[in-house]
């Protein structure tokens, strides 16, 4: 039997669900962790998501519908595969140029509903194909005659009342009005979300593996900042001689470099990766996970005299700046200064 304990511990979150027999009581466990649990875990599973992550939103989907009925993920306050479904959505949106990012285009419409030129991203196209699927395999109709609405109001809805539009007075009245216009018309948006489903691009069967390969990149480029940057570890000099009061020095093509101690930890994890003879994908998403992890402790219980600089690496580690840009940042011959730390 799975236990919360054992999945939050879990290197790998989707392999330990999809091997567990889950039942509608450890889904409802699932679903009544405190908020902040249950975002962390959404996150790391999309985060991690992989070749198998379509099975275990097939999987979550029928128990989800077995526990909670045609409401699906509407039923209740909270619910754990809603978690992941908003987390998968918010992770695509931010890829999107904002002209086409659904929550620009819902405030700009002028009808009170989903935007018509909105479109879903080709993954959450594909995943919410998924769960139609399941609602349409020996359920009531009603399962899938609800799915639209169910995520409407809970993922859509979610995305709106956390926008930045959202938190200003003047517009939170008139987009609150607006969307719950949106929301209530089960019946469009049934046509809108089969719409943008069967209109999606097919989905490639190269999909996850372009995205390890993209989560490879940023561990590459990670590795290349901390080599180029010119780390100020507190170094003092004094005629001919150079006195260091901070940092560690690792070894690159041998020669030794003084960097930030938590820069040196990081360093250690992708040079041991590096080691190994043939990682697999659930390695990869891994090690960007427990570098993520080494870089919010340094900014959490940050070691004396931390510099901006270093801080700034940090945090476009946490903020995924490199994942984000793993194609833009190919450094070329002769470009290294572009990733200089000063």
């Amino acid at each position: 039997m799975p236990t919360i304990q054992e999945l939050i511990h879990a290197k790998n979150k989707t392999t330990y669900l999809l091997k567990q027999e889950i039942s509608s009581a450890f889904y409802s466990q699932l679903s009544n962790l405190d908020k902040e649990e249950r975002i962390r875990l959404a996150k790391e599973i999309v985060n991690q998501r992989g070749q198998n992550f379509p099975t275990l939103i097939r999987k979550l989907s029928k128990i989800c519908f077995d526990t909670n009925g045609a409401k699906f993920i509407r039923e209740g306050s909270a619910d754990f595969l809603a978690g992941i479904l908003a987390e998968l959505v918010k992770q695509n949106e931010r890829k999107k140029e904002k002209n086409k990012q659904f929550v620009p285009l819902f405030i700009q419409n002028e009808e009170d509903a989903f935007p018509e030129d909105y479109q879903f991203d080709e993954e959450v196209a594909y995943i919410f194909s998924t769960i139609y699927e399941v609602a349409g395999d020996g359920y009531d109709e009603t399962f899938a005659n609800n799915l639209a609405s169910n995520l409407a109001n809970k993922i859509f809805n979610g995305l709106i009342l956390e926008s930045p539009e959202n938190k200003s007075p003047q517009l939170a009245i008139r987009i609150a009005k607006k969307t719950q216009q949106a929301v209530s018309n089960a019946k469009s948006l049934t046509s809108y979300f089969r719409e943008r489903i069967d209109e999606a691009p097919p989905f490639p069967d190269t999909y996850y593996q372009e995205r390890q390969q993209s989560y490879q990149q940023a561990v590459n480029q990670i590795k290349d900042s901390i080599i180029t940057a010119e780390w100020e570890v507190g170094k003092l000099e004094i005629g001919n001689f150079a006195f260091f009061r901070g940092g560690v020095d690792i070894e690159v093509d041998g020669k030794l470099k003084r960097v930030p101690h938590r820069v040196a930890e990081i360093y250690k994890l992708i040079t041991t990766f590096e080691a190994k003879a043939d990682p697999n994908e659930q390695e990869i998403y891994q090690l960007y996970h427990d570098i993520q992890q080494f870089a919010q402790e340094a900014l959490n219980s940050p070691r004396r005299g931390q510099k901006q600089s270093t801080k700034d690496f940090y945090g476009k580690i946490l903020n995924d700046f490199y994942l984000e840009h793993s194609e833009e940042l190919q450094v070329e011959e002769g470009e290294e200064d572009a990733l200089i730390m000063k």
